[in-house]
């Protein structure tokens, strides 16, 4: 059985995932594609749990161990029920943000030990990696002010979730280390620019989407 391919979408909070990734979704089924969607945190019932403590705002003293550890339990949960029975079925999962994020957030902006990171993150995906990574690159500021105007379960009075209120520098540091990643694994990972307008964006992701399906051995279905 042929398996489906595993696209995630990356990017600061306020970056527009969410809107390209209903495009991108567009863009599979219109070529036939047999298409599920996801996030993280989250995925599952059990990783929905871990998400509504990483995300609210009321956990504010959160240790950052504790909080890549609830990272990683998220994404062993989401991993092993949902990513890797719907490849193995054949279809596309396309994912908001998987282990590029905890790189960025938790080892560059965080400090942990990135070797560290590496390898519970290999531990806890069963050694699944992306086959197509975009990350979207938006600028700290305009990312963080439409994060906070988004409404959403865990936005409190227009601050954002837990993650989405910290410091403007503390995002410099993701955005540096996700341009580290796209720049460490070009084979992989796909940096765009973020644009205004969602179909504007949308024009140049889905270049890098053609591309992709332009590589494989075989075409789309």
């Amino acid at each position: 059985m042929k398996k489906g391919y595993f696209i995630t979408v990356e990017g600061l909070d306020g970056s527009g995932k969410s809107t390209q990734m209903d495009l991108i979704t567009r863009y599979l089924k219109e070529r036939g594609r047999k298409v599920i969607v996801s996030l993280e945190p989250g995925g599952t019932s059990i990783a929905d749990r871990i998400r509504d403590l990483l995300l609210d705002p009321q956990c504010s003293d959160m240790d950052v161990r504790t909080e890549l550890f609830l990272y990683l339990a998220s994404r062993a949960q989401h991993t092993s029920r949902l990513i890797i029975p719907a490849l193995n079925r054949g279809m596309d999962v396309i994912c908001s943000r998987y282990y590029d994020a905890t790189i960025a957030y938790q080892g560059y902006a965080r400090g942990l030990d990135r070797d560290f990171i590496k390898n519970a993150n290999d531990f806890a995906t069963y050694g699944l990696h992306p086959d197509l990574t975009i990350i979207i690159d938006i600028e700290p500021r305009q990312g963080i002010s439409q994060a906070h105007t988004t409404k959403k379960k865990h936005n409190v009075k227009g601050k954002g979730d837990r993650m989405e209120q910290e410091s403007l520098d503390f995002y410099r540091t993701v955005r540096k280390g996700y341009q580290a990643i796209a720049s460490r694994e070009k084979h992989r990972v796909k940096l765009v620019p973020f644009r205004k307008g969602a179909e504007n964006l949308f024009h140049d992701i889905q270049k890098v989407l053609d591309e992709f399906f332009r590589n494989k051995e075989e075409p789309p279905l």
